[in-house]
């Protein structure tokens, strides 16, 4: 079961913290993107590279991977989202 949860921090000392990681995320998705389904990267060799270079968890990285995965899928299927060239997909 997946769940989403909504809140509101009222402590806006935070913000900037959640800003730098929403920022770090974006980038960690668009490199794993083109490492993985451009370049066609070893998934395996990829997770490991990206937790150490990122410093990031591999739960992390399983959400970015597991939002990309269906980005990816839709755009198989021809829903818009993200650019995938026909014959790399």
């Amino acid at each position: 079961m997946q769940a989403t949860v909504c809140g509101k921090i009222k402590d806006a000392s935070l913000y900037s913290a959640l800003d730098a990681t929403a920022s770090l995320m974006d980038k960690v998705e668009r490199i794993y993107f083109r490492e993985r389904f451009v370049k066609h990267g070893d998934h395996n060799e990829l997770k490991r590279g990206f937790i150490k270079e990122y410093g990031i968890t591999g739960r992390q990285l399983n959400g970015v991977i597991f939002n990309l995965s269906w980005k990816v899928e839709a755009n198989k299927q021809g829903f818009c989202g993200i650019w995938i060239p026909r014959d790399k997909a």
